[in-house]
């Protein structure tokens, strides 16, 4: 990294003397912003979009993937768009990627994080629908899962002989079940009921 480089960034030292007036005439990130009405036709993308998950019923396309895919290879192939100006000076960021925020739960309180995505010349949209899934698949469901089989289990024993299950079980499984079933579905893609009977259903294959 040469002197005046940052980071995330390599100082522009080749502009022009145009652009280099610019980053002094405008220091501030707001300075010159301008918004425009656009309607775009996804006609064809619902079709791609169609064709491509009845090809592949294992494999889930989405917009957010193709738009994502789209601004991150715009980005790639036009990196005049991809700088930043800092105390005045223009500067060539280092990498091309795109964040996003994963839901931890279906709730409209639930825990949110921060996702994401690092791109190279190379992606495609498969590639980068990969990325968005290994991102979102970092939740590591194990902990909670222990804990909702343990429950689980000790229920299906009380019932097995007789007993009446205990209302601190019932809780646990209603409160960690429903995080563990709805970070679970989220992540796989899957519907919350089918992840659930799935969950307990293997339970019981492996548990007879």
């Amino acid at each position: 990294m040469a002197w005046g480089d940052r980071k995330d960034g390599r100082l522009m030292r080749e502009l022009d003397s145009l652009h280099y007036i610019t980053g002094i005439i405008y220091p501030n990130r707001c300075d010159n912003e301008a918004f425009l009405p656009l309607k775009i036709d996804y006609t064809k993308t619902d079709e791609f979009i169609r064709r491509k998950n009845a090809a592949r019923p294992d494999i889930k396309y989405n917009h957010f993937q193709i738009i994502a895919t789209a601004v991150l290879k715009t980005l790639t192939l036009k990196p005049k768009m991809n700088r930043f100006i800092v105390n005045s000076n223009f500067y060539q960021r280092n990498e091309v990627s795109t964040s996003f925020v994963v839901k931890k739960s279906f709730e409209e309180d639930g825990a949110e994080a921060l996702a994401f995505v690092h791109a190279v010349p190379e992606d495609t949209l498969e590639t980068i629908r990969q990325k968005m899934k290994e991102q979102i698949a970092l939740f590591d469901p194990r902990p909670l899962a222990g804990v909702v089989k343990t429950v689980y289990l000790r229920k299906r024993a009380r019932l097995a002989s007789g007993k009446k299950s205990m209302s601190s079980d019932e809780r646990v499984l209603q409160s960690a079940g429903k995080k563990l079933f709805e970070e679970m579905a989220f992540a796989m893609q899957e519907d919350i009921v089918k992840v659930r009977d799935n969950f307990f259903r293997r339970l019981d294959v492996l548990e007879a």
